[in-house]
């Protein structure tokens, strides 16, 4: 009989991690209050504080969250912009997905950011291309910029 308890203890105990995972912030921005240092950036895209070591660290930590199969950061300013593939069975938890790559930078990145998160395949491919292009540094200040801003209101609705 002790061993049925000790049995059904782990099960409630599974089933209330599984809930508490589930549920969280709905929010898809949040502020962080401490700083984070700038890394050395060329001279055209310096002016717009591109951050590529966030960057590649904001790819990093969505790359670890199951159903993640790919995902495409930048980090101008004080705007961290995540695109996830999600593919197969996985598209059915977008909603989840996006929430936990969410609370798994704010609390990897720490600093005064806004993250936001999309798995819009379009929106995947221009954040592809504008991180392509920021690290070449070929456009202008106001180039990047722009198309950022763009990307950012795409992903908000």
């Amino acid at each position: 009989m002790n061993k049925w308890n000790g049995n059904l203890s782990k099960a409630i105990f599974l089933l209330l991690c599984l809930i508490l995972s589930l549920t969280g912030c709905q929010s898809s921005t949040i502020q962080k209050a401490s700083p984070k240092t700038q890394s050395k950036q060329s001279s055209s895209v310096q002016n717009v504080h591109f951050k590529p070591t966030l960057s590649t660290e904001s790819v990093r930590i969505a790359n670890k969250v199951k159903g993640v199969e790919n995902s495409v950061a930048v980090v101008l300013d004080q705007d961290i912009s995540v695109a996830l593939k999600v593919t197969g069975l996985d598209r059915f938890r977008l909603k989840n997905i996006k929430k936990e790559v969410h609370q798994q930078i704010n609390k990897g990145i720490s600093g005064p950011y806004t993250i936001h998160i999309t798995t819009d395949k379009k929106l995947y491919k221009s954040l592809e291309t504008l991180h392509q292009e920021l690290n070449k540094g070929s456009k202008s200040p106001d180039h990047y910029k722009k198309h950022f801003k763009k990307i950012n209101e795409d992903m908000h609705g």
